[in-house]
Order: structure tokens, then C-alpha cells, then sequence
């Protein structure tokens, strides 16, 4: 399949769930320099979310911890590493990921269909949908929603594409 194909069922999947959530966060994509990237996981957002003001250091210093968390999982992304990745999430994110209606949803998305993907696992999810849609990603802005929990985006043509929910656990960053 083109990189381009992926890119399509990627945007896709995100659009599907975003008209079912409203106050949803825009989807993230495969190439940071054309396709928006692809966030499926991001419906749990409640759209009565909120941001915290913190100062200029603690966002430079936090911008830099989450650049370089993100740095490592997209090598993780790119090499397939599933259980590497694992390890990245938080276990709400595994237990939400892995629920068998979620799954069904998003198999449900036309391109997956088309090609007859049905998701199973989580490991189903990373590599026909975290693999495609986040293996080419940068860093761009941070918004603090707690002290502890960051979203962090990546901005295509002005717009800022949200990228990963992220919460700050045992001194490091996890999926959230």
C-alpha cells in the first residue's frame, strides 16, 4: 500500500470518530508536512477540558522532556516495536485501546473495512493504526490541561493537530 493510501485511511479514521464526539481535538497525520495526523484515541477528550497557565520555564523545560518522550516513541513507531510501545501508555489508555467496542468502532472506518482489517487487539490497533499515522511526527506546542497532563500537537498550515494526551507518571510521560 502507497504512503499516501495510509495517509487517506488514516485522515478517514479520524474523521469518522470526530463526527461522533463532539468537542474532539483535530486528527493527526502520517507526514508532517502535508496530511494532518491521525488521533482516533483522542474521543475520550471531554470537551469541558480546560488549560492551565504555567510559566515560561515550565514550558520550555516540559517542551523539551515531551519532544525528546516523543523522539524515542516515534523510532519506536517507525521500527514496529509493539511491546516497546506498550510501554509508553498508561493503563487507562491500554484498558480504553483494548476494549472490544472501541475496536469494533474503528474497524468499522471505510478504509479499514475495505481492506477487511478488523482490530482484535491492541496490538492490532498499534500496527494498522499507530504505525501509519504517527510514524512521521514533530513537536510544535504544548498545552498544560493539569500540572501533570499535557496535550501536545503538532501544527500543519496554522492548524494545530493534537498529537498524544500525555500524563506525567513515576517521573516520566505516558500515553494517557
Amino acid at each position: 500500500m502507497k504512503s499516501r493510501d495510509w495517509g487517506v485511511l488514516v485522515f478517514s479514521v479520524v474523521l469518522l470518530l470526530a463526527g461522533c464526539v463532539s468537542g474532539q481535538d483535530a486528527p493527526v497525520s502520517p507526514s508532517p508536512t502535508s496530511t494532518p495526523p491521525v488521533v482516533v484515541e483522542e474521543e475520550v477528550v471531554s470537551e469541558s477540558e480546560g488549560t492551565i497557565e504555567v510559566s515560561q520555564e515550565v514550558y520550555e523545560r516540559t517542551f523539551v522532556e515531551i519532544e525528546a518522550f516523543l523522539e524515542e516513541l516515534t523510532l519506536i513507531i517507525q521500527k514496529r516495536d509493539f511491546e516497546a510501545w506498550r510501554s509508553y501508555l498508561s493503563q487507562e489508555y491500554i484498558a480504553r485501546v483494548s476494549d472490544p467496542s472501541y475496536l469494533a468502532r474503528v474497524s468499522e472506518e471505510p478504509k479499514l473495512k475495505k481492506r477487511g482489517v478488523v482490530l482484535r487487539t491492541l496490538e492490532d490497533y498499534f500496527q494498522q493504526v499507530v504505525v501509519p499515522s504517527r510514524s512521521r511526527v514533530r513537536l510544535d506546542k504544548i498545552e498544560f490541561v493539569t500540572k501533570d497532563i499535557v496535550k501536545a500537537y503538532m501544527v500543519i498550515n496554522e492548524t494545530p493537530y493534537l498529537l498524544y494526551r500525555l500524563r506525567r507518571e513515576e517521573g516520566g510521560w505516558k500515553i494517557y
